[in-house]
């Protein structure tokens, strides 16, 4: 997908940060549930990853809008 978004003039993506950062590409500062806009970042993923609730046993959960001013919308563990 990163390899895609960056060969095509004006076309848009998600992929995972490390791409972005990998390949220089250009990103979106989203809206935080605290009305910040907030950059990608490894200290926004961790400010989601505080606030979290426990993941269950099966470990199925989104970190989406979690709360935290610098906490980046749209979150996940790989």
């Amino acid at each position: 997908m990163a390899d895609a978004v960056e060969s095509m003039q004006g076309a848009i993506g998600y992929v995972e940060l490390s791409y972005a950062l990998r390949l220089h590409l250009p990103y979106a500062l989203l809206p935080n549930v605290a009305g910040k806009y907030v950059a990608p970042s490894i200290q926004g993923a961790l400010a989601v990853a505080l606030s979290a609730p426990n993941p269950p046993a099966d470990l199925r959960f989104y970190l989406v809008n979690e709360p935290g001013a610098a906490a980046y919308p749209i979150a996940g563990y790989s």
